[in-house]
């Protein structure tokens, strides 16, 4: 009879340790699990969008996922996006580059498992990584209660340690939401209080120097996150105002030859729906604006951004 019973407990030990074995195995194969080794050419081998916004290859990005920050290095030949993980609902950033003419398949950023990361960005060279995290300053220690902006830069291996931004970016108030500029700028948000503005830190400056405002404040109105194009002239937000499409709509923001920016303009269906549209972003050329639409990629061609907004089509 014990004879019997302890072989009944060593069969379920078996079973529980097989199917704990394979619910690790789930998770380390199945995230993320596209694979793109078929696709060849720029922005994965599709079909340049026109002038109304269109799904950006379905088959990879999809709502079960949930993704969004998709941003593309030079030449449209490599692409880091954000991306929800299904196993523990954390989100990783994912990469993944066209060697000799075809996409690897993607991989997960090592140091995106560690704290709470989001919103992530890569400058338009392709060299440097921009992202804000809870993760602590000293990288020991608890995690910090307000979320800070940090960068990671290529090499040879792949992506660095993240490094914390200096002084004349992060502080004791909330620093998030980082763009990096095509003129070198790092745009990002910094709220104290009640009060959030727009801040930009010149390229090339040390440690010392500080960041200033760019002179809007457009989040009065819950707006959030943005891009702004190459030519400095068109800032992207989203934001749920009143008057919208429904949920989170895109707005567009023009800077006139004084400098100044005028009031977001909602650029109407060609980018809105009564989905939640948000997360923006150029491609590296300014040809393209990526966007998500209902957590799944959506792009279009940047011109219909002025056409739309300017037809009044909202």
């Amino acid at each position: 009879m014990k004879g019997e019973i302890k072989m009944k407990k060593l069969i379920l030990i078996s079973c529980i340790l097989l199917v704990a074995g394979k619910s690790i195995h789930a998770q380390q194969t199945d995230f993320p699990s596209r694979k793109l080794s078929g696709l060849t050419g720029p922005y994965f081998g599709q079909k340049p969008p026109g002038m109304t916004s269109e799904p950006f290859t379905p088959e990879i990005f999809s709502q079960e996922r949930e993704q969004h920050d998709l941003f593309f290095g030079p030449a449209g030949l490599e692409a880091v996006w954000t991306e929800r993980n299904p196993a523990d609902n954390s989100f990783r950033f994912i990469y993944t580059r066209s060697m000799d003419g075809i996409w690897s398949d993607p991989i997960v950023i090592p140091f995106s498992t560690t704290c709470r990361n989001m919103e992530l960005c890569m400058s338009p060279d392709g060299s440097k990584l921009f992202f804000s995290s809870d993760r602590p300053a000293s990288q020991e220690g608890e995690v910090q209660n307000m979320p800070d902006i940090w960068m990671s830069e290529k090499t040879p291996n792949g992506w660095g340690e993240p490094q914390h931004l200096p002084s004349g970016v992060n502080t004791s108030d909330i620093e998030a939401q980082p763009y990096a500029g095509f003129d070198g700028k790092l745009y990002f948000i910094r709220q104290s209080g009640k009060i959030r503005r727009i801040m930009f830190l010149m390229p090339g400056e040390g440690a010392s120097a500080d960041s200033v405002s760019l002179g809007v404040d457009l989040f009065g109105k819950q707006f959030a996150g943005f891009c702004v194009s190459p030519d400095e002239r068109i800032m992207i937000l989203h934001s749920r105002m009143e008057g919208g499409f429904g949920s989170w709509d895109l707005y567009a923001s023009f800077r006139d030859s004084q400098g100044i920016w005028g009031d977001p303009v909602n650029p109407g269906q060609a980018f809105n729906t009564e989905e939640a549209e948000a997360t923006v972003s150029f491609s590296p050329d300014g040809k393209y604006l990526f966007f998500e639409r209902d957590r799944k990629i959506w792009w279009v061609d940047a011109k219909a951004i002025v056409q739309s907004t300017l037809s009044g089509k909202n």
